[in-house]
């Protein structure tokens, strides 16, 4: 459908040209008649990009003396097409107007029945195009391999300290009762970049995470930590990345792993998030936790929560000290995979598979996956061969039992022999114990002697 041009002319007379460059990272500063800026499109260390707010237009007097109007700064800064510049421009413009409503309802807004995550909400909103404005809070995220295409997804935010003047007396307490406001009227997250955690019902914020820019310092917000960051990403597929902090998890979505959710800190998978992982129906759980002491810990912990309501997980050891790190360094969607999904390189040489496939459990027990079927093999000492048992436990329906009866070593009338020597009332076999759980119901029930006939 072609666009007609009184639309075209009608959008360039509402949009804010230097709302649409600072929404790409570009920090203005007004000198003169014009706003100035380091140009986005080539190595800039002195301001060269001008806007003319005026006259709708921007120009680069440095190195690539590029220039244009909204529709061809967009184009050029996301490498689109002028259908879609239009189609974005369209939206900024609607969102312009909301977000001022929402500033003066931030001031004005005296109804009693306005909750405090009513005002969390307006505040991620401010704390959002606080951030767009902020060329330290950009240079901090883009540190951490966090694209703008995720900030603006996930509503990133940074805290400058000037909501506090933007809110009337009830505001206040709302934020206070909060934790985003002390005793004293300070915003506790002051100097901080905000990640927002949603429900995953109606993607509002319930929760607040912040990282300090400059100090080694993370906060939430008061009370029990609630939300969920990116509860979309377990919609789509039964498998899911998790990582140990919210940060990781951005930067692995900004590569392309959309598919990745985390939990606040080794010490912090909540029932929440294990909740919707479960209602989610996912499958498998791929741990990608920090590469030190208390990563591997946690690793340990989150794998027994996850086999306790029957999800399946294993770790993956990332060659840097975190998932963060990983993609700065030049991590990409395709080598995340290779270590998600070990496969034959093109050299004939097999990618590593040891952390995906295996995990040692608390009791020295080594776990190990392979496809549907889950191994748990432990040392034993002064033990005769006579005496040695094989533990199997397998997952899913489609497993024959014929495959516990070739591991065991035994004929099938040997386990038909020891099966009536083991208590009736539990009829589990005593040479090759093996369970049989069934996905859907969760349930598992013992392996009688005629469940091993072919």
């Amino acid at each position: 459908m072609a666009i007609e041009n009184e639309d075209i002319l009608a959008l360039k007379q509402t949009i804010s040209l230097a709302d649409v460059v600072r929404s790409r990272g570009v920090e203005l500063r007004k000198k003169g008649r014009q706003l100035w800026g380091l140009c986005p499109f080539h190595e800039d260390t002195e301001p060269s990009f001008a806007v003319d707010e005026r006259k709708g237009l921007w120009n680069c007097l440095g190195k690539c003396g590029e220039g244009g109007d909204a529709f061809s700064f967009v184009m050029k800064a996301d490498g689109i097409g002028f259908a879609e510049a239009f189609a974005l421009l369209q939206e900024i413009e609607p969102q312009r107007r909301r977000d001022a409503e929402e500033d003066k309802q931030l001031t004005t807004d005296n109804r009693p029945q306005t909750t405090a995550l009513e005002y969390l909400e307006k505040a991620v909103s401010y704390y959002h195009k606080s951030l767009v404005k902020n060329e330290k809070a950009i240079a901090y995220l883009q540190s951490r391999g966090i694209t703008p295409e995720a900030v603006r997804v996930f509503r990133l935010g940074y805290v400058d300290g000037t909501l506090r003047g933007r809110v009337n007396p009830d505001g206040r307490r709302s934020l206070e009762s909060l934790g985003l406001l002390n005793e004293k009227g300070n915003e506790t997250m002051y100097g901080s970049v905000v990640f927002p955690l949603v429900d995953a019902g109606t993607n509002q914020a319930v929760g607040l995470y912040a990282r300090h820019t400059e100090k080694q310092q993370h906060l939430y917000l008061s009370g029990k930590r609630r939300g969920l960051f990116n509860p979309a990403g377990a919609k789509e597929t039964d498998e899911i990345v998790l990582t140990e902090s919210v940060i990781d998890a951005l930067a692995l979505w900004s590569i392309g792993i959309r598919n990745v959710t985390c939990a606040y800190g080794v010490n912090a998978l909540t029932d929440e998030i294990l909740a919707h992982l479960q209602e989610s129906r996912i499958r498998r759980v791929v741990l990608m936790l920090d590469a030190d002491d208390a990563g591997r810990e946690a690793a340990l912990k989150f794998a027994e929560k996850l086999s306790a309501i029957g999800i399946e997980s294993r770790t993956v050891d990332l060659p840097a000290k975190d998932a963060s790190e990983f993609v700065v360094n030049g991590g990409t969607l395709e080598a995340v995979q290779r270590l998600i999904e070990p496969q034959r390189r093109g050299d004939g040489e097999t990618a590593e598979t040891r952390a995906a496939g295996s995990v040692p459990l608390p009791d020295g027990t080594l776990q190990i996956v392979l496809d549907n079927r889950e191994y748990r093999v432990r040392g034993l000492t002064g033990v005769g061969l006579e005496k040695l048992k094989i533990n199997l436990r397998l997952n899913g329906e489609s497993l024959s039992p014929g495959h516990a009866r070739s591991l065991s070593g035994k004929s099938e009338g040997e386990l038909r022999a020891d099966s009536r020597q083991a208590l009736p009332r539990e009829r589990i076999c005593y040479q090759c114990r093996s369970t049989f759980a069934d996905r859907n119901a969760r349930s598992r029930k013992a392996v009688d002697a005629k469940d091993l006939d072919q």
